[in-house]
C-alpha cells in the first residue's frame, strides 16, 4: 500500500477494532476524532495506548487511505474538508440506511474523494477475534481502479479475502446484503415446511378415516410417516429440475436459451432443498429409534412363540425369541446406507469443503452419488411397503399409504433419468452442453433466397 499512514475516522467500536487489527499487521495507523483531547482510548483498550488521535483535519492531512467509521448521517460533516479529500481514498464501511442512494455514493457526492466500498460485512468482533467463524470475504467496489486495488491489498494485509464487485454502483447491493436474513432460504424453507404441513394434515385425516383416533401416539409415532415422506419428496425435488432443464435444452437445441423463471429459481434452490431433506431425514431416524415399539416389530423381526397353558382350558402364545429376518435386515441396510450417503452430500455442500473440490469431484458427489442416494431411499421404502400394496385393491386406500406416496416422486425422477441416458438423447445432450447448437425438427427454419442479404444485419460504418 502506497499510503504514508492509514487513517481511521471515528473512535467507536468498529474504528477501534480496525485500528488494532491494522496495527497487528504492522501498519502505521492514526485515528481522527472531532474531540481528540477527550478520547482516552487506552482506558477502553490497552492496545490503543500508543495510538495517535488527531482532529479530523490533521488526520486527513496525514493519511492517504482513510477508513470512514462514522454513521452515514455525519458524512456531511466531511464536506468541510472537500478540498483536502480530493485525492484521498475514502473507504465507506457502513451498511444500508437509505433507499434512493447507497451510503458510498452519498459519501462521494459529499466529498468528491476516491470512494471505495468495503468492510461493511465485518463486525468489530470479526476484526478482533481470530476464532471468528464467519466468512472472511470482503466485498469491494469502486469507480477508481487504483483506489480499489489499494483497498484490496489492505484487505489481504489484515488477513481477509477481497472480492471485487465492480463499480461503485454495486455498493447499494453490498450494503443491502448484510440486512437480509437468509435471502436464499426463504422460498425453499417455505416450500419444505409447507410440504410437511400438508403431509401432517394427511396423517390426521387418515386417523379419522380409520375411525381410530389415538392422540397420545401423535406427537412422534403418527408424525413419523409425514417426516419421512417430506424428506424423500425434498430429495427428489433436488434432482427433478435438472432433468427438466435437460429436456428444455434438448427442445431448444442449445444451452444458451434462458430457462423460465420458475425453473431458474428452482435450480438455484437445490442446495437448500437438499439440506432441508437431510434435516427431515435426521428427524426420521431419531423418531424411528425412539418409537421402535411392539406394534412395528413385525417389520424387522421374526418372533418365536411358546405356548403356555393357563388354568386347564386356556392356552396363550408368549414371545420367546426375536431375530431379524432378511426383509427387515435389507430394509434397515438400505435406510442406513441412504442416510450415510445423504450425510456425505450435506457435508460436501459446506463452502469450506466444496471449495476444495474440483468440478469433476463436486459433480460426482452431487450428481452420481445423489442419484445413488435416491435409489437407496426408494429401495428402503419399497422393501417396507410393497408387501402391503399388493393386498390393496382400491386406489384410494393405496393413496392413504405414506410408503406409496413417498415413492411417486423418486420413481418419476429415476424414470426421467433413465430416459435421458438413452443414446438417442444422451449423445445430443452432451454435445449441447459442450457448446454445440443443434437444429431440431420443430424449430422454424427461415425460408427464402440464400443469396439475399438482410439489410438489418449490416452494421453501418
Amino acid at each position: 500500500m502506497a499510503a504514508k499512514k492509514l487513517g481511521v475516522i471515528g473512535t467507536g467500536d468498529f474504528g477501534r477494532a480496525f485500528t488494532i487489527r491494522a496495527q497487528l499487521a504492522n501498519l502505521e495507523v492514526v485515528m481522527g476524532s472531532r474531540d481528540p483531547t477527550h478520547r482516552h482510548l487506552e482506558c477502553i483498550d490497552p492496545n490503543l495506548s500508543k495510538t495517535t488521535v488527531l482532529d479530523l483535519m490533521d488526520c486527513i492531512a496525514d493519511s492517504d487511505l482513510i477508513i470512514v467509521a462514522i454513521h452515514p448521517t455525519n458524512y456531511k460533516m466531511l464536506s468541510r474538508f472537500k478540498d483536502k479529500l480530493k485525492d484521498k481514498i475514502l473507504v465507506d464501511v457502513s451498511n444500508c440506511s437509505r433507499v434512493d442512494i447507497s451510503n458510498a455514493e452519498f459519501l462521494f457526492s459529499e466529498t468528491g474523494a476516491r470512494v471505495v466500498k468495503a468492510f461493511n460485512g465485518l463486525s468489530a468482533w470479526a476484526l478482533q477475534s481470530e476464532s471468528f467463524g464467519g466468512s472472511k470475504d470482503v466485498h469491494i467496489c469502486s469507480d477508481d481502479i487504483e483506489a480499489k486495488l489499494a483497498v484490496m491489498q489492505l484487505t489481504r494485509d489484515i488477513g481477509f479475502t477481497p472480492v471485487d464487485r465492480g463499480n461503485l454502483s454495486a455498493a447499494h447491493a453490498i450494503e443491502s446484503e448484510t440486512g437480509r436474513l437468509f435471502p436464499e432460504w426463504a422460498g425453499p424453507t417455505a416450500f419444505a415446511w409447507g410440504l410437511f404441513f400438508v403431509y401432517t394434515m394427511w396423517t390426521i385425516a387418515r386417523m379419522f378415516m380409520r375411525e381410530k383416533i389415538i392422540w397420545s401416539e401423535y406427537p412422534l409415532t403418527r408424525l413419523n410417516p409425514a417426516v419421512c415422506t417430506t424428506s424423500v419428496s425434498l430429495l427428489a425435488c433436488c434432482y427433478l429440475p435438472g432433468e427438466f432443464a435437460a429436456f428444455f435444452q434438448l427442445y431448444h437445441g442449445n444451452k444458451h436459451t434462458r430457462f423460465p423463471n420458475w425453473l431458474d429459481k428452482w435450480m438455484k434452490s437445490r442446495k437448500q432443498l437438499g439440506l432441508w431433506s437431510f434435516f427431515f431425514a435426521t428427524f426420521h431416524v431419531l423418531i424411528s429409534v425412539c418409537v421402535l415399539a411392539s406394534w412395528n416389530l413385525g417389520h424387522f423381526y421374526e418372533i418365536d412363540y411358546k405356548m403356555y397353558t393357563v388354568n386347564t382350558n386356556v392356552t396363550i402364545p408368549v414371545p420367546s425369541e426375536f431375530r431379524f429376518f432378511y426383509i427387515g435386515e435389507i430394509m434397515l441396510l438400505m435406510g442406513i446406507l441412504s442416510y450415510i450417503t445423504m450425510a456425505i452430500l450435506a457435508v460436501s455442500s459446506i463452502p469450506s469443503i466444496s471449495t476444495r473440490l474440483n468440478w469433476m469431484e463436486f459433480t460426482f458427489l452431487q450428481s452420481y452419488l445423489g442419484y445413488l442416494c435416491l435409489s437407496l431411499v426408494l429401495a428402503h421404502i419399497l422393501i417396507l411397503g410393497i408387501r402391503y400394496w399388493l393386498r390393496i385393491t382400491e386406489v384410494f386406500l393405496l393413496l392413504r399409504s405414506f410408503t406409496f406416496i413417498s415413492c411417486l416422486l423418486p420413481i418419476l425422477v429415476l424414470l426421467l433419468k433413465l430416459i435421458l441416458l438413452l443414446p438417442c438423447l444422451y449423445i445430443p445432450l452432451q454435445r449441447i452442453r459442450k457448446g454445440c447448437e443443434m437444429k431440431t425438427p420443430w424449430q422454424k427454419v427461415a425460408t427464402g433466397d440464400e443469396n439475399n442479404v438482410s439489410l438489418m444485419a449490416i452494421t453501418p460504418v
